[in-house]
């Protein structure tokens, strides 16, 4: 009767717990309509880096891009139009086989419409005829994340884009 009582009450336990967690998930399904809103960019990180090699020699060389002071919005409408605004700072630098070699800072503006679709886990934006699918990492009811991966045997480039919904 004591094991009993004691798996009682491991059993509860874990239900209580479990159940605690599911309330914490804010996770919503990915399409047009949940999708739909004002969004406050919050994160930009990008690396990209290439190899070359000649007479034997390889050279990698890496860049590093990270977004700060965001004032950038997205806004997302049910019927598959969108339209940025905004901006934000970054600092890129170059490395050359692990030495920083050069380091860069601008300001992204955005002033944009176009189009998105929303496929599974991926989101593609379309704008100025241009077009790129992101995989989305992160959606619930107060943030969206984005990840974007290109990779070939001597290039890759990996971006990771945030946004908090107003």
């Amino acid at each position: 009767m004591k094991n009993f009582k004691l798996l009682l009450l491991a059993f509860l336990s874990l239900t209580i717990i479990n159940c605690s967690e599911d309330d914490e998930d804010n996770t919503i399904a990915l399409n047009a309509a949940n999708l739909a809103g004002v969004y406050d960019m919050n994160l930009f990180t990008a690396i990209e880096t290439e190899t070359e090699t000649v007479n034997g020699v390889s050279t990698i060389t890496r860049y590093e891009e990270v977004g700060t002071s965001f004032n950038a919005t997205f806004t997302f409408n049910s019927n598959g139009t969108l339209t940025t605004s905004g901006s934000y700072d970054y600092t890129e630098e170059e490395f050359v086989n692990g030495t920083l070699v050069d380091t860069d800072s601008d300001t992204q503006i955005f002033n944009d419409a176009g189009t998105y679709t929303v496929t599974n886990n991926t989101l593609t934006l379309n704008i100025d005829g241009e077009s790129t699918t992101f995989v989305v990492t992160e959606f619930n009811s107060t943030d969206l994340t984005l990840r974007l991966s290109e990779s070939e045997p001597d290039y890759s480039y990996n971006v990771e884009v945030g946004f908090t919904r107003q």
